[in-house]
């Protein structure tokens, strides 16, 4: 049994690998340093001892030492972090120098892959919104970053001295009549227009309709809002390191 887990920037997300592809997702848990050995220990303390650690980590290298520091006395091993190569799994890294890809958009390709074949985009809604586009031969076309709704709301907020969160906002409406209801609007049709637009444009280069492959936290805000097919799949990093072997 290999204990996958997927680190990032919020939330700690795992699960045990039992093999054939059965993976049994746990309860996620705070990825902030200070609590982590204690997080750890509530969650994992009582699980058997697993085979291997994989990890994918976007919340930063600071946290690799505590997480090894946990698991090495108890388990006898080290956690071992994954980390963006210039080809794996039949995936081609578009980056010149392809470390620079966040391990987990690269992890995510990989499960997106395995799960739904090519050509394949990849749009992960969580703090940042990125987009990944895969094509038919395994080749990463590249991708886009933009600030998550959640860093689009704050940066207004702190801004913006007129424009106060209300606190009740329905989300359903198009038209605010409020400004907190304006602005949550504004955020949400501002990252579907985006994901809608990057994938006409995957279409236009690609000359064929990748599957549309939505995760992240906020893809139940977004995708009955999106005009377009898609899939979602709440935990594409996990299912990419249930297929990693490198």
């Amino acid at each position: 049994m290999r204990l996958l887990v997927d680190i990032g920037n919020t939330r700690v997300k795992w699960a045990c690998d039992a093999g054939a592809g059965h993976l049994i997702a746990g309860t996620s848990f705070p990825s902030d340093i200070e609590a982590l050995p204690g997080e750890l220990q509530r969650h994992w303390g009582g699980i058997e001892r697993p085979s291997a650690v994989w990890v994918c980590n976007v919340k930063g290298a600071e946290l690799e030492p505590v997480l090894t520091d946990w698991c090495t006395p108890l388990w006898g091993m080290a956690p071992r972090w994954i980390r963006s190569a210039p080809q794996a799994h039949g995936i081609v890294n578009a980056y010149a120098d392809p470390s620079r890809l966040g391990a987990d958009r690269w992890v995510a390709m990989i499960g997106a892959v395995a799960v739904f074949g090519l050509p394949v985009c990849v749009v992960s809604l969580g703090t940042a919104v990125t987009v990944d586009l895969v094509d038919a031969d395994g080749r990463h076309r590249g991708g886009l970053i933009a600030p998550g709704l959640g860093l689009m709301k704050d940066s207004v907020l702190q801004r913006a001295e007129g424009v106060r969160p209300e606190a009740d906002v329905e989300r359903s409406a198009f038209w605010g009549r409020d400004s907190g209801a304006c602005l949550e609007s504004g955020i949400v049709q501002m990252t579907v227009a985006l994901v809608e637009r990057a994938v006409r444009q995957a279409h236009e280069d690609l000359l064929a309709e990748p599957t549309v492959v939505l995760t992240g936290g906020d893809s139940a805000t977004i995708a009955p809002r999106l005009s377009i097919r898609h899939e979602q799949a709440p935990d594409l990093v996990l299912e990419g390191l249930a297929r990693y072997d490198g």
